[in-house]
């Protein structure tokens, strides 16, 4: 028999958002309780476990606490994501970003970072358009994914996707980079594995970067990540992807997810539906 989502106390619903913000830096706010509570219920009903303290216990003080957390935090976090998602800021990228930093320099190598790269999407159109430049410039390109679910990494890692999610890949895109695989009555769309080979794929906590190795990017994406984080947070995160940029790197954002940033290293950029800063110094 199913049993039905317990409602959850005031007192619960707190210790769930103290615990989920101090490990990942999300913030539920009150508004959000029942999104919270049902899919902490996911998890407690699948494991028979009767209340949300006791989940909580289990998730702290159990020794399989640490395997369970990352099967709920990618539950907390939806992965709604596509390739070329938001299709401005990849244009803005293709045809002005890039160019400039290949003219501004005699680079031989470009990099690019995707911070919370879910699935892998993101990462993998980086990619793409990165190397659209690499044969004619003779660039090496390097692009890292991270994401805070090391099982949406995995995922990530496969490079496998189903045909309905490829509508904003072009088809010069899709011809070139991706492979179609036939299993009886499924099919769908596999990254080539050179492509795969220039991503690599990390496991980072955004709210934690003081101990993120990751430096020196020519570029840095995180979209549609910052509306997880309370403003202060927001802007602590963007001030240190900003300073994981070299001088003269870009950093993308989704349009409206921060406002009034002030950080004397970054400078930001105009263009339409586009929030892009420059690191200045």
């Amino acid at each position: 028999m199913v049993l039905p989502k317990p409602m959850i106390s005031n007192n619960e619903f707190k210790i769930w958002q103290l615990l989920i913000e101090e490990r990942c830096g999300l913030y539920f706010r009150e508004s959000k309780s029942d999104y919270l509570s049902s899919k902490l219920w996911q998890r407690t009903e699948l494991l028979g476990i009767k209340t949300y303290n006791n989940y909580y216990n289990y998730i702290v003080f159990n020794s399989r606490g640490k395997e369970e957390w990352e099967k709920l935090v990618e539950l907390l976090v939806i992965n709604e994501t596509s390739f070329f998602r938001h299709t401005s800021s990849f244009d803005v990228l293709a045809n002005s970003i890039v160019p400039k930093l290949i003219n501004s320099s005699s680079k031989t190598s470009i990099s690019a970072w995707s911070a919370g790269c879910a699935t892998g999407e993101e990462a993998y159109s980086l990619v793409m358009t990165l190397l659209d430049f690499s044969e004619t410039y003779n660039l090496e390109v390097v692009v890292l994914g991270t994401d805070i679910s090391e099982l949406v990494l995995e995922r990530a890692r496969n490079g496998i996707y189903k045909a309905a999610i490829l509508k904003q890949i072009s088809p010069y895109h899709k011809d070139k980079y991706l492979d179609f695989v036939k299993e009886g009555s499924n099919h769908f769309y596999k990254i080539k594995d050179e492509i795969k080979n220039t991503v690599k794929f990390s496991k980072v906590n955004l709210s934690k970067l003081i101990d993120c190795p990751v430096l020196e990017q020519d570029i840095i994406f995180c979209q549609n990540v910052l509306i997880y984080f309370q403003p202060q947070q927001q802007i602590k995160v963007v001030k240190e992807l900003g300073q994981r940029l070299k001088v003269g790197g870009f950093l993308f954002l989704g349009p409206g997810e921060i406002v009034e940033l002030k950080a004397e290293h970054l400078q930001k950029l105009a263009f339409d539906d586009c929030l892009i800063y420059q690191r200045i110094k």
